[in-house]
């Protein structure tokens, strides 16, 4: 069975990520093999930390739940 990952999850761990380092969150996502991604043209997200927490987020097709 695969555990679907709830918005309000994803949200609070991307909270949780912005108040580190840039370091860290890179850490934290590449260390799980995960690539950050441009953002869409047009997506505007505010703060610095966010938008990097963001980009690693476009990197995840959330719809696969395939390792």
């Amino acid at each position: 069975m695969v555990a679907k990952l709830s918005p309000r999850t994803k949200q609070m761990f991307g909270d949780h990520l912005v108040g580190t380092s840039f370091n860290y969150i890179a850490d934290v996502f590449e260390g799980a093999g995960l690539v950050a991604v441009l953002l869409p043209e047009g997506k505007v997200i505010s703060g610095q930390h966010r938008n990097v927490v963001e980009q690693f987020y476009a990197g995840i097709n959330w719809l696969d739940a395939t390792p």
